[in-house]
């Protein structure tokens, strides 16, 4: 909003100031720079909304306080003490807003938790204070579980996030509270239970869940060895078929309550906020009382993982969040799973590696948006892991990446889930294999670019398979620019002159904008290569030779006409077929930034091209004709504005051209409404 960004920059200009008169805050004494240090800190406290914000306050505070850090700590203090050790204010401020009562100060919460994220001096305070702070973030939680805030308060999440970040930021203090018998804490006993009935869903939405989750989690990592943080993993999830009874945690013991009835949301919860932020030394350590050298990232966290992705279809997004994670933490705990189990994790005749498979293949045509994002990058990490471990332990035989490709290729070209693993496959089988064994693929792409949802995947192959070509030749060192685009000429000129001059609008436009435009960029010397093939004189090939010049265009962001081409281009604005004259005048018209002026010679070709096309009986030729005019006007416009702004090189403005060319589209529309004043009406 407006509002922020001034303030922002107000908040900016105090930084610099601050830095610019250091010397002389650094000469107030402390009963003059004391006032000034409360009105900054009390500006904090009101930030406590905007990190950026309570960030520069944060700067200017350390700059204030720079020879009076004592000073500054006091303050600090002072002004923290007010949240959480004056009575039960958390609790204070619940009660307050049930019952609507006045001067209620909102806060504490969000203060606590900021001060803690960037703060030192706020961490310094918290850490002298844990003892209490916890008391408070337990009542306020306790509090909020008895259903007094409104529905649809964010207070349980916001004392959540104030426990997540006091173990994630203070985990050398909260280590003895909880594993520590001499040091446990009553008060992390019923703090942690509270989480757990949170976890279990008692009267809270998804998103306050899986933030409990991660807590649990960070709680988890205080641990002072791994095996105890997975022994207290472990009974978090066995605690489902435990039922009643008492939970060990660390030396925490929490009274599972009837209460806690599962709805399986929990098993999503626990899960990933494990796979979230547990470190990997506890999810690959060897678990205790557990045959065949268990972990958890294998055979209690995977099987987890397995079971959501058939059970809990409404949170279909999570718990494909929580597969690609799974094989992202498999990945950082390869060498402590390698050392633990003394062999291959993803064995070829391995069970887990059919699972994973499966898991991924059967799953890959979901249509819950942001899925297909998670198992594209499962796909990549499943590859890269099988590849690091043949590396490891020097397997040439290799077959998952035939296997796959061979799934892909007996699948129908119009299922949208084979391109997916077909780029994980490519970078590791090499594209010339994958051509040798897919010859039908370029024929198959170019009938998914005359398809909208398949054109991006088969787009993505097309540029996989590209790069992984160029790559190699430049790894053969077969020559120059120009030798590697006859290279690329050899495999893809033929699909991309055959997209190019289709009769089909949508096949054109596609192999344009999706393959053209990136091929040149990639690939500069391919230009001439396309020019000479879009050389005839038919219809099909002026319309692709304009398409080429209008991808030029883009990539170089201005292109100089010698006369043959401009004499060529005259033809296409001159020739019979619409579609050829409207790609001739969008080639015009358009332009990369909207503030770069119309050269001279598109301002003569439009004077010329107008008056005789203003009257053509095509609504749709006449709609597009406007649409396109108006993107020269807009250039018009902006270069205009550029000009006057002094943003443009001199004598690079619009000048006696731009005139020119308004005054012809003010004369043609004037004479085409005087002969037919129906024209503009119909369309």
């Amino acid at each position: 909003s407006t509002a922020k960004r001034c303030k922002e920059k107000h908040l900016e200009e105090a930084l610099q100031l601050t830095r610019v008169l250091s010397e002389g805050l650094q000469a107030l004494g402390e009963a003059e720079a004391r006032p000034l240090l409360r009105c900054v800190l009390a500006f904090q406290m009101e930030a406590t909304s905007s990190s950026s914000s309570f960030q520069k306050l944060e700067q200017m505070v350390t700059q204030l306080a720079v020879g009076k850090e004592a000073l500054l700590a006091q303050e600090v203090d002072m002004l923290l003490a007010g949240l959480a050790l004056q009575g039960e204010p958390l609790a204070e401020l619940g009660a307050g807003l049930a019952a609507g009562g006045p001067g209620v100060d909102a806060v504490p919460l969000p203060a606590v938790s900021m001060f803690l994220e960037e703060s030192s001096l706020g961490q310094q305070h918290w850490r002298q204070n844990l003892a209490p702070l916890l008391q408070r973030l337990a009542t306020t939680l306790r509090w909020v579980l008895q259903g007094q805030p409104a529905p649809g308060s964010t207070w349980g999440y916001l004392v959540i996030k104030a426990c997540l970040q006091v173990f994630q930021t203070l985990p050398k203090d909260v280590a003895p509270l909880v594993w520590s018998t001499s040091g446990k804490s009553e008060t992390l006993q019923s703090l942690l239970g509270l989480l757990l009935e949170v976890v279990w869903g008692k009267a809270l939405n998804k998103d306050t869940r899986l933030l409990a989750g991660t807590a649990l989690s960070m709680l988890v990592n205080t641990a002072p060895q791994p095996q105890y943080g997975a022994s207290a993993v472990l009974t978090l999830f066995q605690l489902p078929s435990q039922g009643t009874g008492e939970l060990k945690f660390g030396e925490l013991v929490v009274e599972v309550l009837p209460v806690l009835e599962s709805d399986g949301l929990e098993k999503l919860v626990l899960t990933r906020g494990l796979l979230t932020c547990c470190k990997v030394d506890i999810l690959s350590c060897q678990l205790e009382g557990l045959p065949h050298k268990a972990c958890l990232l294998l055979d209690m966290v995977f099987p987890a993982v397995c079971a959501l992705t058939r059970e809990q279809k409404d949170c279909h997004y999570y718990c494909f969040q929580a597969c690609a994670l799974w094989l992202q933490r498999l990945r950082e705990g390869l060498a402590a799973l390698w050392h633990l189990m003394g062999s291959r994790i993803l064995a070829q005749d391995n069970e887990l590696l059919q699972e994973v498979t499966q898991l991924l293949w059967t799953n890959a045509e979901t249509p819950v948006e942001g899925v297909s994002e998670f198992i594209h990058s499962s796909f990549r990490l499943l590859l890269e892991i099988y590849h690091l471990e043949c590396q490891h332990f020097q397997d040439q035989e290799r077959p998952l990446y035939q296997q796959m490709l061979q799934r892909v290729v007996s699948m129908p070209w119009q299922i949208k889930a084979r391109y997916v693993p077909l780029c994980a496959i490519i970078p590791y089988m090499g594209s010339q294999q994958v051509l040798d064994a897919y010859p039908d693929l370029p024929q198959h792409l170019l009938s998914c670019l005359s398809t909208n949802h398949l054109c991006p995947a088969a787009a993505e192959v097309y540029k996989v398979l590209v790069r992984q070509q160029c790559s190699q030749w430049r790894d053969g060192q077969r020559g120059t620019e120009v030798a590697l685009a006859e290279q690329w000429a050899l495999c893809w000129l033929p699909l991309l002159s055959e997209a190019l001059c289709s009769p089909l609008p949508i096949l054109q436009s596609n192999a344009a904008n999706h393959l053209l435009t990136w091929t040149l960029r990639q690939l500069p010397a391919t230009q001439a290569l396309l020019a000479a093939q879009f050389g005839g004189q038919d219809t099909m090939s002026l319309r692709a030779w304009v398409s080429l010049l209008k991808a030029q265009k883009s990539v170089a962001g201005a292109l100089p006409l010698g006369d043959e081409a401009l004499e060529r281009l005259s033809r296409c604005l001159g020739t019979h077929e619409e579609g050829v004259r409207l790609a001739a005048l969008g080639l015009l018209c358009c332009s990369p930034n909207t503030n770069q002026p119309l050269l001279g010679t598109e301002v003569q070709l439009l004077r010329e091209f107008l008056p005789l096309n203003l009257n053509c009986d095509s609504s749709s030729f006449r709609q597009l004709l406007q649409a396109a005019l108006r993107k020269a006007l807009v250039r018009l416009r902006d270069s205009s504005l550029a000009q006057l702004r002094g943003k443009a090189p001199q004598g690079s403005g619009p000048g006696k051209g731009a005139e020119q060319l308004a005054q012809a589209v003010g004369e043609a529309a004037t004479q085409h409404l005087y002969h037919s004043p129906g024209r503009f009406t119909r369309a």
